[in-house]
């Protein structure tokens, strides 16, 4: 980390380095803990993400009653994916102040890209499944409105849980995470064990891409979801603890 900063320091030599540095730390530690918060209001109120898999005769009620805290928690979702572009932006600044590293940048375009798919997968949860939850529970309607209902349902939750999740989650993050562990390693970084689990936590990440192509890999989304973020807040907690 010393021939990062110093690096970082003869870049300009007026700006001290550790205010970058301890903003990256907190835009990490900002991504994970918007996250779990957002975790802990919807396991408690729709039981997610195993509620992801409802059928939409028991997933839109649901919605409808617990319709505040699940705007309120896909709302910390969403601010969640978002940070990360500032995140990756402000990593790229610490690592390769110059910006002469091939790999940071094309890390970094992942990042961003991440930052911005991600959401996509998110909003539908704050725009589309509400008004679908109070067509669904409308006293007027029948039962052919409802089976309708349920076909826009399970089309648009499959179309943007594939973009978000399997797009912007597993394919763009886990590759910023994989390239920047690389990146990592070729600068003899001094915390090594970030490195190799960044490239261990990318590689995991990709692993849910088979699903597109029929292969029912069980829990590994989550799995491999929750190891990136932990990985990113080792991370974030490791460059707030940089004097």
């Amino acid at each position: 980390m010393s021939a990062i900063l110093s690096s970082a320091t003869s870049t300009n030599s007026s700006q001290p380095v550790a205010a970058p540095t301890r903003l990256t730390g907190l835009s990490m530690a900002l991504v994970v803990v918007s996250f779990l918060v957002c975790l802990g209001i919807l396991s408690s109120a729709i039981n997610w993400p195993v509620s992801l898999d409802y059928p939409a005769s028991t997933m839109l009620p649901l919605l409808v009653e617990q319709r505040g805290a699940v705007l309120f928690g896909y709302s910390l979702y969403f601010l969640s994916a978002v940070l990360i572009i500032p995140m990756a932006l402000l990593l790229q600044r610490v690592l390769d102040p110059q910006r002469q590293s091939v790999l940071i940048s094309i890390a970094t375009v992942f990042g961003i890209l991440a930052g911005v798919v991600k959401p996509f997968g998110i909003i539908r949860w704050l725009v589309a499944m509400p008004t679908l939850a109070q067509a669904y529970v409308d006293p007027n309607a029948n039962e052919a409105s409802r089976q309708t209902i349920s076909l826009i349902f399970t089309t648009l939750n499959t179309y943007a849980g594939a973009l978000g999740e399997l797009l912007g989650v597993a394919l763009l993050g886990g590759l910023w995470a994989l390239l920047i562990g690389v990146a990592l390693l070729k600068q003899k970084w001094d915390r090594g064990i970030l490195a190799w689990t960044g490239i261990l936590v990318g590689l995991a990440a990709l692993l849910p891409i088979a699903e597109i192509y029929g292969i029912n890999l069980g829990p590994i989304l989550t799995i491999s979801n929750a190891a990136w973020y932990l990985w990113v807040l080792g991370f974030g907690i490791t460059l707030l603890r940089q004097r």
